[in-house]
């Protein structure tokens, strides 16, 4: 049996992350006060540093006056945090789905969803429901076997870590609106051992919160850290802890839905206080008190409550009708569902990434020069982040970007908050070179930027003055497939000074496509005559001359398909006609003839390009090869126009 709703669902959050995995890599600094710094504010700190009074989001001048001694560890490269994250993610996923698992979650037994680098949800429900399948009712204590090889093993009726709402009746097991009690029991046990796995193979502690959805998940974890675990049982129980969190403390109610709901609360505490006084007044109550005192002309409001509103008052106030006309008809109900517990969104599996971005904020950027200094430090790392997640030593790369997307954001005149402002972007193809990991990264690196992106930057600025405030790099459309190796990467390879190109044989430059050869001009190599296209003066040998020497009679099917659709015209209204007679069409179609061509004959002039690949039949006529017709001398030049398209 599958529960739609409600789950069992674990929450895990690492503890202060990003300055732990520095206390995981250097343990010396454990007992230290230490800040994560990024730009000019701490963005975590560990629990020595908060016993100073150091938090989240302080400026680091703050910090520093709080806590003297403070280490601040320079967290601009998230690259260790990253790869620490993914271990953790890795491991809860091995643990509870097996070596086997697949990447995409598609035949996962534990649904395992990160969200960002340092929490991670699980629904368990299907799991613990196999497990009370399998066990044995009686046994005093009870041994879980996990699809990943761990076990633990734990006595029925008792919990692990701290409970809320264990006196709630209506999870005794008869009730269809509910699961019975003992899921959530098992459930805390084992968020236990996971928490124990984590901490043993990686040394990260972790706090964890169980309850029937991701909401009570979620905030259950927050009650007892760090390093401790709570299960909150759906209930009254619930619904009075619910009720007592700051609205800003409720996952899914954004800063901007958040400041409308304080107005409105704050609006609606001032009137229901008016409102009292009014009826108090009215009654004469307060008629003895103000016989003493001057009654003033105009009463006063009352200040708006100095302490945040709370789900309870939120709710008391504000009807779903209200949230409704506040937020629109799609985030009104979601809000008053959130404000009363109700949270039935899924745990989704986390696969393989969508896509792979880096990107840098700042104040003023408003030259090209500027640009390119920070698009070559972003591209340094964006190739090392796409090598560090998609390729690995024993098994190569798992998956190649089709495309990179670039995305600015500008300054608009007048305007202070510059996040506000909007973000353009714009995609082009990624050169294949960034997947060489033998090249090192600032190469490949300076090729993307100066081959890819600043292109790209100048169409999208064309000739105006800008000043950004962001710059964003995506490689995006991941495949499985394999991808070639453009030329400009391999030219990228090469040492100073020794350029590939300058050792490619002409013939051999002569035979790539056009689009190839564009790139080999375009990394710089501008003095290398080419096999002309397009005709023009002075860029090499015509196609015309190419074969009227008999260098391309030798050119079969393979060579033809990949030229592009006007050379394969051009070769084709030159090709010379080889001893057996036959021609090989670029669309895959060959025709054929035991017959010797009678070069007595004369051939019919025609402005086509199939003039000379006609076969001579009979004096006045002629076989067409693309139809096998026969045609008369006269009708020729009419007949050959009309496969002009086709060729």
């Amino acid at each position: 049996m599958s529960h739609p709703f409600p789950r069992v669902i674990i929450e895990l959050d690492v503890d202060y992350f990003y300055a732990q995995a520095e206390e995981v890599r250097d343990p010396s600094l454990k007992l230290l006060p230490v800040a994560i710094q990024q730009k000019h504010i701490v963005v975590t700190c560990n629990y020595v540093a908060r016993s100073f009074g150091v938090g989240k989001l302080a400026l680091l001048s703050e910090a520093a006056k709080k806590c003297p001694n403070l280490v601040i560890i320079d967290g601009s490269d998230i690259t260790r945090y990253r790869r620490a994250s993914r271990q953790i993610f890795d491991l809860v996923k091995t643990i509870l789905n097996g070596h086997n698992a697949d990447e995409t979650g598609a035949n996962w037994v534990v649904k395992v969803q990160r969200l960002g680098m340092d929490e991670l949800f699980l629904d368990v429900t299907d799991l613990i429901e196999r497990h009370l399948n399998e066990r044995n009712m009686s046994d005093r204590e009870v041994e879980f076997d996990l699809p990943g090889g761990l076990s633990f093993r734990y006595t029925p009726g008792l919990w692990a870590g701290h409970v809320m709402g264990e006196s709630e009746r209506q999870l005794d097991g008869e009730s269809g609106d509910s699961l019975p009690k003992w899921y959530y029991q098992i459930a805390s046990h084992l968020a236990s051992c996971i928490r124990l796995a984590i901490y043993c193979k990686l040394g990260f502690t972790t706090s964890a919160g169980i309850s029937s959805n991701k909401l009570f998940a979620k905030l259950a974890a927050s009650v007892h850290k760090p390093n401790d675990q709570t299960t909150l049982l759906p209930g009254a129980a619930a619904d009075a802890f619910l009720c007592g969190r700051k609205l800003r403390s409720i996952p899914g109610i954004g800063h901007a839905a958040c400041k409308v709901l304080l107005k409105h609360v704050s609006e609606a505490e001032i009137d229901e206080k008016r409102t009292l006084e009014e009826d108090e007044r009215d009654r004469g109550i307060l008629d003895c008190i103000m016989m003493e005192s001057e009654i003033p002309d105009e009463p006063k409001l009352p200040d708006p409550p100095s302490t945040p509103a709370t789900v309870g008052t939120t709710r008391q106030y504000l009807s779903r009708e209200t949230l409704i006309s506040l937020l629109g008809p799609k985030i009104g109900p979601n809000i008053y569902d959130l404000l009363r517990g109700i949270d039935p969104t899924p745990v989704v599996p986390s696969g393989w990434p969508t896509q792979i971005s880096i990107e840098d904020s700042f104040q003023h950027c408003p030259n090209v020069q500027d640009v390119r200094a920070r698009l070559l430090e972003l591209g340094r790392m964006f190739v090392e982040r796409i090598q560090e997640e998609e390729w690995s030593q024993e098994s190569g790369w798992r998956r190649f970007a089709r495309n990179v997307r670039l995305t600015i954001r500008r300054r608009q005149e007048g305007n202070i908050r510059a996040w506000s402002d909007e973000r353009e972007s714009r995609s082009i193809p990624l050169p294949v070179s960034i997947f060489t990991h033998t090249t090192p990264s600032t190469t490949r690196s300076q090729v993307l930027v100066d081959k890819t992106l600043l292109p790209l930057f100048r169409k999208m600025v064309g000739d105006k003055p800008f000043d950004l405030t962001l710059l964003n790099i995506a490689a995006v459309d991941f495949r499985k497939e394999t991808v070639g190796r453009d030329i400009v990467g391999l030219f990228a390879a090469q040492e100073e000074g020794k350029p590939l190109v300058d050792e490619i044989d002409q013939e051999v430059i002569n035979a790539l496509p056009e689009e190839i050869r564009r790139e080999i001009l375009g990394s710089g190599h501008l003095d290398i005559p080419i096999l002309s296209c397009t005709r023009k003066n002075g860029t090499g040998p015509s196609i015309a001359e190419f074969f009227a020497k008999g260098e391309g009679s030798g050119m079969g099917l393979e060579d033809l398909n990949p030229l592009p659709e006007d050379v394969r015209r051009e070769v084709v209204g030159h090709r010379i006609v080889n001893e057996q007679n036959t021609f090989t069409w670029p669309k895959g179609k060959r025709k054929s003839s035991s017959k010797k061509v009678n070069t007595s004959k004369k051939k019919p002039k025609t402005d086509g390009p199939l003039t000379k690949l006609w076969r001579v039949e009979k004096e006045d006529e002629f076989v067409c090869p693309k139809c096998s017709e026969l045609v008369v001398v006269s009708g020729v030049a009419a007949h050959a126009r009309l496969h002009e398209k086709d060729i």
